[in-house]
């Protein structure tokens, strides 16, 4: 008879009830706060967990170097979060605010890489409701723009 040498399949080790890949995927299992995860995509995620799925605090940084800071639910932004685009070797906030199923849904501000500013409501990714728009001007200010303040409904003034 064979001697039984650790870590190789018998017999018995295939009649187990708990076999050796639902253990490892036991391990992998991610709940509460966690180092850095990476995946094979090139993305990066760092933050809080739950049921495999990243749920609460949390930053992840995309395959381009873009990154999400704020709060997750369900594997999808939601809550108060900003979405920062990385632009020549620096990161710039293309928006901050509330987001829903991963979309911007509520208050928010958003900056366009051309100094246009909107800041008002939102509902999934477009301008909807009372806001401000502010077009051209000053980038950081809108000082000398036009601006418009009223309402939008799907993205329209």
């Amino acid at each position: 008879m064979p001697p039984n040498i650790p870590g190789t399949l018998t017999a018995e080790s295939l009649r187990r009830k708990n076999q050796l890949w639902k253990a490892a995927d036991h391990k992998a299992q991610k709940e509460g706060a966690h180092h850095t995860v990476y995946w094979t995509t090139g993305e990066r995620y760092q933050g809080s967990w739950k049921d495999n799925k990243k749920h609460g605090k949390g930053t992840v940084i995309y395959k381009n170097n873009d990154k999400y800071e704020g709060d997750w639910a369900n594997d999808m932004r939601h809550g108060l979060g900003t979405l920062w685009l990385f632009r020549d070797g620096k990161y710039v906030v293309r928006y901050n605010g509330e987001w829903r199923s991963d979309q911007p849904t509520g208050h928010g501000t958003f900056f366009a890489d051309n100094g246009d500013t909107y800041e008002g409501e939102w509902h999934n990714g477009k301008r909807h409701g009372k806001g401000r728009a502010v077009y051209g001007g000053r980038p950081v200010d809108g000082f000398g723009g036009d601006v418009y303040e009223g309402y939008f409904e799907n993205d329209v003034k």
